[in-house]
């Protein structure tokens, strides 16, 4: 017999009779096959295979405590064989107490032969090999990471997360979930750039598993780490291409982000050139294809690129005197158009057309915009070519580039890391005092401007009481920069001059590139690139500001500054207070910029090679390959840093809020766009001509 539950002690007991246990005994077992049945049912529907894997073991108790939070399973040997689990491998249980949807990572996996279990005593020789002896079940232990609560209205799962509270019941089903089942289980965003696939905390790719990064997580700023030959690179420029493609994140009709990128090597105009072959004995090829199938189909690379070219007067003036023989008699706007053909064509042939050989079916000029000024001047404004490769027509739009001092005059204390900051405060008034009260006109060039300054130094040292260390300091650095050969580019031609300069509109020039990448080639102007990265970075920020005051809507522009440590270090050259001037302008581009719709991703070697601030704006940190005392100055936690110090190239951890476990590690393929070494080509048809022609 039995007494009531719920009976207190001492009082008249009530106990059931033995038909009646039998009976509760009976409903009992009779519920708990049902949840056992619901829990296989609902596990066999989420199931990437259709089939349960295994069941949390009735071996061993489950537990789950404050300190412990791991449950055990065994695996059939024959499931095992055919479909083996690995360490930090996903899988999903459905607790038959609760019908709640439980997502597990595995921590260990333990395999033992039949006489390890059997438990002998110490043997005096050596077991010799018996396959039977193997025929045992594989041990698995896994921690419960999160959980979606049954909904019995819907009879399915609310995708709500939910920490794990109860312990898994022994017999609950446990199964491969499906991809995307485990993307909501990890919280991972549903929408934004794919950067890769996801990895297990083992790094083993999980192909069918985009890891995105959401729209407005740029416009919270990203930094890029690794060292050199991590995958930086290719990883950048497969998320320009995603970027581009625009297939898993919404905007308003016609308000598509546009990339524009920093890029002092030269290689990020082959972003519209098809990628090369993957065949390289590294790779695991059909793992790679599993991947790009699975995140990346239908991203191809774009049809569209701008090119903004840094021109000097130099190889402005070159390309005239090449053009001069064949252009006899042509004058005006027509010869600046003959420049504008020759330069753009120039430049496509050195950085696209030597890559691709005998696959350009046709290449024409598809446009040339210039204007003529006033004193007989005309400006190249952009040329555009039509490219066939393969059956592809892509277009590349050239904009040639320079500085003029008359519009940058105001912010030229800041274009050069050298000024002292004497001279940073000085120079506005000092250009003021000349052209206002001295010359009585405003300067021709920033030559003019620096000649004045050494020819007035008696002026202004005795009647404007300006320190000749401070004049000796502005007239060294604004002959460097006049020496940079990038201001105020203008060359004779007859009748008229030619000229670049810089793009009267920015806003006007970037809302034509809407999805369109935008790259500025800094890599055959070393010596001007730090002054071009921040006059660029001040104008664009200065449109985003001036059209937030007036309301007037724009889309997002997402500025890739690739080896950032060139422009903004951490220490190296200028003054302290140069360095401190340099923090406080980007932090009010980054801060400022945040709600105008004006992202920043910064990518460098180390974290200790860009200025701290850098490290203080982005809130998304993504690693690649490095020592571990440089990953952990980037937040990677313990359990990754030497996995990661020691990863294959591609292989990154994403550090971000927008995760729910803050942490992500992914994997992109090899290129999905042109990736080519340049110098390495022209290196190799230089010595294949040598050869084949009996020397040089």
């Amino acid at each position: 017999m039995r007494r009531v539950s719920g009976s207190p002690p001492g009082s008249h007991e009530k106990f059931l009779g033995l038909e009646e246990f039998v009976d509760e005994r009976e409903r009992l077992v009779g519920e708990l096959e049902r949840r056992v049945k619901s829990a296989e049912k609902l596990a066999l529907s989420h199931s990437l295979d259709h089939k349960i894997l295994c069941r949390i073991s009735r071996r061993q108790p489950s537990a789950l405590s404050l300190s412990e939070h791991e449950i055990v399973f065994e695996i059939e040997t024959s499931t095992y064989l055919k479909s083996p689990v690995n360490v930090g491998d996903y899988l999903a249980a459905v607790n038959c107490a609760n019908l709640q949807l439980v997502l597990l990572e595995i921590v260990s996996v333990q395999r033992a032969d039949i006489l390890s279990i059997v438990g002998r005593e110490a043997p005096i020789t050596v077991a010799p090999p018996d396959p039977s002896g193997l025929a045992t079940p594989v041990l698995v232990a896994a921690r419960p990471l999160t959980a979606f609560d049954y909904d019995e209205r819907s009879g399915g799962f609310k995708e709500v997360p939910r920490p794990v509270v109860l312990p898994l019941e022994p017999q609950s089903p446990i199964f491969r979930p499906k991809p995307e089942l485990v993307a909501k289980l990890l919280g991972l965003p549903d929408e934004g750039v794919v950067v890769g696939c996801l990895l297990t905390s083992s790094l083993l790719p999980l192909a069918e598993i985009p890891v995105k990064i959401p729209l407005k997580a740029f416009l919270q700023h990203v930094l890029i780490v690794g060292s050199t030959g991590s995958g930086k690179t290719t990883f950048i420029k497969n998320m320009v291409a995603a970027l581009v493609a625009g297939k898993d994140y919404r905007v308003e009709s016609g308000m598509k982000p546009t990339p524009v990128i920093f890029d002092a090597t030269g290689e990020y105009v082959q972003l519209v050139l098809p990628p090369p072959k993957w065949e390289r004995p590294d790779l695991d090829l059909e793992e790679e294809e599993r991947i790009r199938e699975g995140i990346y189909a239908g991203i191809e690379p774009p049809n569209e690129i701008v090119v903004l070219l840094p021109i000097t007067k130099e190889e402005l003036e070159k390309i005239l005197n090449c053009i001069r023989e064949a252009a006899r008699g042509i004058t005006g706007g027509e010869l600046a158009r003959k420049v504008a053909e020759k330069l753009a064509k120039d430049y496509v042939d050195e950085v696209l057309l030597k890559l691709l050989g005998e696959n350009i079916e046709r290449l024409e000029v598809e446009k040339v915009d210039t204007v003529e000024m006033e004193e007989s001047t005309v400006r190249i404004l952009e040329t555009s070519l039509k490219i066939r490769i393969s059956s592809r027509e892509i277009c590349v739009r050239v904009v040639p580039l320079a500085l003029e001092f008359a519009r940058a005059k105001r912010d030229l204390h800041e274009l050069s890391p050298d000024f002292s900051t004497q001279a940073r405060h000085f120079l506005p008034r000092i250009i003021r005092v000349l052209e206002e009260d001295i010359i009585g006109r405003e300067f021709r060039s920033l030559e003019e401007f620096a000649a004045s300054v050494d020819e007035k130094r008696n002026v202004l040292m005795n009647r404007y009481k300006i320190h000749r260390g401070t004049l000796d300091n502005i007239s060294r650095c604004t002959w460097a920069l006049v020496d940079t050969g990038i201001f105020d580019v203008s060359i004779p031609a007859g009748e008229v001059s030619i000229s670049i300069g810089e793009p009267s509109d920015y806003g006007a020039l970037l809302s034509s590139a809407k999805g369109i990448p935008v790259v500025v080639d800094l890599h055959r102007v070393s010596d001007a690139e730090y002054i071009i990265v921040h006059r660029l970075l001040r104008q664009i920020f200065r449109w985003k500001y001036d059209a937030y005051e007036r309301r007037e809507p724009t889309h997002q522009v997402i500025i890739i500054i690739d080896e950032a440590h060139r422009y903004f270090p951490s220490a190296g050259f200028g003054e302290r207070d140069s360095l401190e001037l340099l923090a406080r302008q980007l932090t009010t581009i980054a801060r400022l910029g945040r709600m105008r719709g004006l992202s920043l991703v910064f990518s460098t070697h180390l974290p200790d090679d860009v200025h701290r601030v850098i490290l203080q704006l982005s809130n998304t940190k993504i690693a690649f390959r490095s020592e571990p005392q440089y990953l952990e100055r980037v937040g990677i936690p313990p359990e990754y840093r030497e996995r990661l110090a020691n990863a294959p190239d591609r292989v990154a951890i994403i550090r971000s809020h927008i995760f729910r476990s803050h942490y992500a590690p992914v994997k992109t393929t090899p290129p999905l766009v042109g990736h080519y070494d340049l110098s390495a080509i022209t290196l190799m048809r230089t010595s294949a001509r040598g050869g084949s022609g009996g020397g040089s």
